[in-house]
């Protein structure tokens, strides 16, 4: 019996190492088959059209760039087992946040409100990243050791908050074709930062605009910062106008669009103050410092 127990343990054990290599050498390829191949002028030009149109359902590049800066408030719900099991790694199952971010750039700070950790700040500056805990002085991590919760959250958050001004920044942009989820006709519009083909070290995504209204409902995008094997989606919900602009005030993440019951979290907004004008010390506390990507 006992031996039976040790073969059957070393057998688990082979299984855990095989899809443990697996996902190491497998890196996630969003692309779909329309755009595979070489790159295509005519889908750069429609692609870039499309997220134009979002911006500007979304208030515009010009509204957004007369803001400094902003500042939002709100909670992390972890409200699945999944998300509770495998995503959350803040002490409660909901966590309230104030989130600052200097915007256009990658210069931002996520602060813990309430429960046991409450005031702590999660800073990222020229992608440095630091930690201050209430009444003290940032330290920051090694460039070759960052904490990878840090580095991981507070650009996340603002990255999908304010996305359709940071995604089309994308120096690759082709237009898929149109999609329907949940009944809503879509435009698909893929964006990366490195080639057309798979790149380890470059996230892919897939950006679906509503094209009746011209919002970004959903993206789709591989996270390469967590092995690069994972992708995941991220609807955008409750859009509303904050000082100009269109602003969503719940996200949910989610295995693809249009899968609901794959949900981890949500990000929920209270309130954004947009253009609070902190000064250039409260984002970036050590401009000495700058990390890597």
């Amino acid at each position: 019996m006992r031996k039976a127990l040790i073969i059957i343990g070393l057998v688990g054990l082979g299984l855990v190492a095989i899809v443990a290599i697996g996902l190491t050498v497998y890196t996630a390829d969003i692309r779909p088959e329309e755009i595979r191949g070489s790159l295509s002028v005519e889908r750069e030009a429609e692609g870039r059209r499309w997220l134009q149109r979002s911006v500007e359902a979304h208030g515009g590049a010009e509204a957004l760039a007369r803001l400094r800066d902003a500042r939002v408030e709100g909670e992390l719900a972890f409200v699945t087992f999944m998300g509770r099991a495998m995503v959350n790694v803040f002490p409660d199952d909901v966590q309230r946040y104030e989130l600052d971010l200097l915007l256009g750039t990658d210069d931002m700070r996520l602060k813990l409100v309430g429960g046991e950790r409450d005031g702590e700040v999660w800073g990222v500056q020229q992608w440095a990243v630091y930690r201050t805990l209430p009444g003290g002085e940032p330290t920051f991590f090694p460039v070759d050791a960052p904490d990878a919760n840090i580095k991981f959250w507070p650009p996340t958050m603002a990255y999908f908050l304010f996305m359709p001004w940071r995604i089309v920044e994308a120096p690759v942009v082709q237009y898929v074709g149109d999609r329907t989820v949940d009944g809503v006709d879509y435009a698909v519009v893929f964006a990366t930062w490195g080639g057309l083909e798979v790149d380890p070290t470059v996230d892919q995504y897939l950006q679906y605009i509503d094209k009746q209204t011209g919002l970004t409902r959903w993206t789709y995008f591989t996270v390469r910062d967590s092995g690069g094997f994972m992708a995941g989606g991220v609807e955008l919900l409750e859009h509303r106008a904050v000082d100009g602009l269109m602003l969503p005030h719940r996200t949910r993440t989610v295995a693809e669009p249009g899968d609901p019951e794959t949900m981890s979290h949500e990000i929920r907004v209270a309130r954004y103050v947009l253009g609070p004008g902190r000064p250039d010390s409260h984002y970036v506390p050590r401009p000495d410092l700058k990390g890597r990507k």
